[in-house]
């Protein structure tokens, strides 16, 4: 069990604590075994419910855009090497990729990059960058 898996067992048992305590202090035992078990079965409902609510989010606005082929998606990349402010990744068709700021751009084999896309504001969808775009226009 991971930090987050324990935290999330946590919650659980804190609604169920304290859903029981309030039902318990109206109806005695049978309020507590029932505001635990109604407690912990809301927490869960509204654990998996953020996370569909979230996967939903990731769908529409994924973290890395589809690859220049159009075969990888987001979760296909794989992450090279980290350096401060840079990200080099690889799609599963062998492409290597630079994301540096808003801009996801394209190693080339001689390890020059052009850009190929970037994020429309923070948390924005994914948009080409014009083929006619300076290198220096790229630089953050």
């Amino acid at each position: 069990m991971n930090i987050f898996e324990l935290a999330v067992v946590a919650a659980f048992i804190a609604a169920g604590y304290f859903c029981g305590k309030w039902l318990g202090l109206q109806y005695g035992v049978v309020g507590w075994i029932a505001g635990f078990l109604l407690g912990v079965t809301f927490g869960g409902s509204g654990f998996i419910g953020l996370r569909k609510l979230l996967n939903i989010w990731y769908k529409c606005r994924p973290l890395r855009p589809i690859c220049k082929e159009g075969k990888c998606s987001s979760d296909d990349y794989e992450i090279i090497e980290c350096l401060k402010g840079r990200v080099v990744f690889r799609c599963q068709c062998g492409t290597k990729y630079l994301k540096k700021g808003q801009f996801f751009m394209e190693i080339l084999d001689d390890g020059s990059t052009i850009p190929y896309m970037r994020r429309n504001g923070i948390l924005g969808s994914w948009i080409r960058v014009p083929e006619n775009i300076q290198a220096s226009e790229t630089k953050e």
